[in-house]
């Protein structure tokens, strides 16, 4: 399995013990998809990952073998409808999210000893129609180290 699935799943994981028995505000971490489908049902949640891009920084050094800085972002979604509650239930559930990835810095740490994570902004939208929906978005920034040309390897 190459690095970046290897993170995808770790962070996925990370996101699954949000749970209020572990101690969170929200029970987010037992709504966690792979992809994006409607929140159609009153009190309904999902939560998903979007790895975005990937870039590497020009060291530089055009060794096949030497390793590049590179970093990749992810967008959690978190979407909810949960009436009259969803900005408050949304509130935590993204600081439920930076929570856990604070508890679970130095378990990934320890995986991949040069990575290191920023979350770059978060963002919370409301829509009002006929149900009220309520989207939060967390920007987590992963950056590491690996050999060139070989997304096997981190260094």
């Amino acid at each position: 399995m190459y690095f970046r699935e290897e993170l995808y799943n770790s962070i996925s994981g990370s996101l699954k013990s949000i749970t209020t028995g572990s101690g969170y505000a929200t029970n987010i971490g037992n709504y966690i998809n792979e992809y994006q489908s409607d929140v159609a049902n009153e009190s309904e949640i999902q939560v998903y990952i979007l790895d975005k891009f990937q870039n590497f920084e020009d060291t530089g050094n055009f060794s096949l073998v030497y390793p590049v800085d590179g970093s990749v972002s992810f967008d959690i979604i978190i979407q909810i409808r949960k009436g009259t509650d969803t900005l408050r239930y949304l509130r935590n559930a993204v600081l439920d999210v930076e929570k856990m990835i604070g508890n679970n810095y130095e378990t990934l740490r320890t995986l991949y000893p040069s990575i290191r994570f920023f979350i770059s902004g978060n963002e919370i939208t409301i829509e009002r129609e006929e149900k009220i929906i309520g989207t939060g978005n967390i920007n987590l920034t992963a950056y590491f180290r690996q050999k060139s040309f070989d997304p096997d390897t981190h260094c």
